[in-house]
């Protein structure tokens, strides 16, 4: 079976739609992972995002596909090609795509192991958390080596994923020790270059950084977080921009409704989405807005 894997490039999405098109007359299945736009869903058999449906859900993608295992398996015998599509080559959808090569391949696993990691990248994915405590520090059920490979730009997704299978079925990959080490460094750099500002203690934060990481440190304080990344990097190959994304997000759904949030922000800036528990601007597209515009729109939720 020949298989592909595909990043949508958000920027140029008739190319990405011509693109589909020729993927489907020539009898791929083209199977999407969080894929959220209406007109790139219209081409899937199969799209998979639990947390985006009619009626959200907090599961995410991952822990999806292996509860619908028995439905998409029969799916794949139908089809000699396929395409796996996503947005964002994150835990998340990476590990999905290296669940489904299990699944395609037959791979003997153990069940137990096998389950605990899925959990783990579930539990990473920070949806539906307990109540927050201050000063208690994040729990990164993941391996840092894991996260910083997914997010090495040197790495196609085929490789991505892997390393992820590997992970999925032995808690290790090849490149572990590399990537530890890799990890360790960027964290130390990283130490002097975050900026924490608190809005409302115990309540709000903003936090600052190009590094990974920002929501969970400013949960260490607060638990409703506004983060920026000034240097995220837009686009594929040489379309690339590097411009400043934002992040807004809940340690659980119960702090402020963020789709009330989300609908004011979309009042005066196009793009954004997400979901009960975390909300992020446009991922195609350098965000605009300010810290103060939109501090100023989520203190009017904060109680």
């Amino acid at each position: 079976m020949k298989i592909i894997y595909k990043t949508l490039n958000l920027r140029n999405i008739e190319f990405e739609i011509h693109h589909l098109k020729v993927l489907q007359s020539e009898n791929y299945l083209l199977f999407g992972i969080e894929v959220t736009y209406p007109e790139i869903q219209n081409f899937l058999h199969f799209n998979v995002d639990p947390q985006h449906d009619l009626i959200p859900q907090r599961i995410t993608t991952i822990e999806k596909i292996f509860e619908l295992k028995d439905q998409i398996i029969p799916l794949f015998q139908k089809f000699e090609k396929i395409c796996f599509i996503t947005i964002k080559p994150d835990a998340d959808s990476i590990g999905s795509f290296a669940l489904l090569d299990i699944f395609i391949n037959q791979d003997i696993y153990n069940d137990h192991d096998l389950i605990v990691n899925i959990n783990r990248i579930g539990a990473y994915d920070q949806h539906g958390r307990d109540n927050w405590m201050e000063n208690v520090k994040p729990v990164f059920t993941l391996p840092p080596a894991l996260l910083t490979m997914i997010a090495d730009s040197n790495l196609n997704i085929s490789e991505k994923v892997k390393y992820s299978k590997q992970f999925l079925l032995t808690s290790k990959f090849t490149t572990y020790n590399y990537y530890s080490e890799v990890a360790f460094k960027k964290q130390q750099v990283s130490k002097d270059k975050i900026i924490l500002d608190i809005i409302t203690p115990k309540k709000l934060i903003y936090v600052e950084s190009s590094y990974r990481g920002a929501v969970s440190k400013g949960y260490k304080y607060c638990p409703i977080v506004i983060a920026k990344n000034p240097n995220y990097i837009f686009g594929l190959n040489n379309n690339k921009v590097k411009g400043p994304k934002f992040t807004i997000a809940q340690y659980n759904s119960e702090y402020i409704n963020l789709k009330n949030i989300l609908n004011s922000i979309l009042q005066i800036e196009l793009g954004w989405g997400g979901s009960d528990s975390i909300i992020g601007s446009s991922q195609s597209n350098p965000s605009k807005l300010s810290k103060n515009d939109l501090v100023e729109i989520v203190k009017q939720y904060v109680e």
